[in-house]
């Protein structure tokens, strides 16, 4: 990896900030639209995935004080089990929650 020059200039650092965001906008885009295309071709198959996601931002959060990449940990499976629950509740298969953990709050109903 080689380092970047020091002497951007403000409006350089701002366009690649901006280009940064928008990539990160269509991917993020993309892969909704491949998981909403996952759910419509089995729904089955995704509910334990969506399932996996909660018990694992579960897990998360029990160790925000113990573990040093709790933070991280619990944002990604809580954004990953939103991602999954907006595409099976379109298909009409809205989260139950279990004992384990209740994401109730944030699914769409």
């Amino acid at each position: 990896m080689t380092n970047a020059p020091s002497d951007l200039s403000p409006d350089e650092i701002e366009a690649c900030l901006t280009q940064l965001v928008r990539t990160v906008q269509a991917q993020s885009t993309l892969i909704q639209d491949l998981v909403q295309v996952a759910v419509a071709l089995d729904p089955a198959a995704m509910e334990p995935l969506r399932d996996q996601a909660a018990k694992e931002h579960a897990r998360a959060c029990e160790e925000r004080w113990t573990a040093p990449d709790a933070d991280e940990r619990e944002y990604l499976f809580r954004t990953r089990f939103l991602a999954y629950d907006l595409a099976l509740a379109r298909a009409g298969s809205f989260y139950k929650p279990c004992e384990v953990v209740s994401l109730d709050a944030v699914c769409r109903k």
